[in-house]
């Protein structure tokens, strides 16, 4: 019986290593772009958490990106304004100018278009809705009061996981405080339909948490 109580959790504790197949594909408005863990800065709170890095994680640079496309779109436009001057003129050759010295500058902001955050740097997280929180550790934990290990059956894990196909088991926010150590789930909002005249779309900058693992003891 323990050795079958042993597979269940071990299952159990190494689901996350599989997970990221099954949220790749979460939602259909939702881009999955990586994970990131550390310790919470404080309980979630306005519908956001603080988290410190316990390892580099990169983003893209709003500013960057934006300043990045607005060039595009202003070589572009140049370079159609120079398609229709007359072949060997000045105006024409400017405008050749004009083109190559901004694609050397384009060709710099995009260098620069990826954000790296260090180890300890607090970045906050939009909470998606849902979010959905996990532990690593059962309810009560995997010992009982003397020390000895709990013997856990399949309908027993079952119920401690709940019914979503998420590693580890079911949790809360109200267990995330000051100093909890966490793996998260990092989303992005899709990107919306480019009409005729788009306007910057600020919202797919924005880093929201999708699932949150707690890793220690509850």
């Amino acid at each position: 019986m323990m050795k079958v109580t042993q597979i269940i959790l071990l299952l159990v504790i190494m689901f996350p290593l599989f997970s990221s197949l099954l949220l790749a594909d979460d939602k259909a408005d939702w881009v999955h772009v990586g994970s990131m863990a550390g310790k919470l800065l404080g309980p979630p709170k306005d519908g956001k958490i603080r988290i410190s890095l316990a390892h580099q994680f990169g983003e893209i640079d709003r500013d960057m990106a934006l300043r990045s496309e607005a060039l595009r779109k202003k070589l572009l436009e140049t370079r159609q304004k120079g398609m229709g001057l007359p072949k060997n003129s000045p105006a024409r050759e400017e405008a050749v100018q004009e083109l190559e010295n901004g694609l050397s500058d384009l060709q710099v902001l995009r260098s620069k278009i990826i954000l790296v955050h260090q180890t300890g740097d607090v970045l906050e997280l939009i909470l998606r809705s849902p979010c959905n929180v996990r532990s690593t550790f059962p309810p009560g934990g995997f010992f009982d009061e003397k020390g000895n290990i709990r013997v856990f059956t399949k309908k027993s894990v079952a119920k401690m996981r709940g019914p979503l196909k998420l590693p580890g088991f079911a949790s809360s926010l109200d267990k995330c405080d000051e100093s909890t150590s966490v793996l998260v789930y990092v989303y992005k909002k899709k990107p919306l339909p480019k009409g005729p005249n788009p306007k910057p779309d600020l919202e797919q900058f924005d880093l929201f948490a999708g699932l949150i693992i707690i890793l220690d003891a509850e």
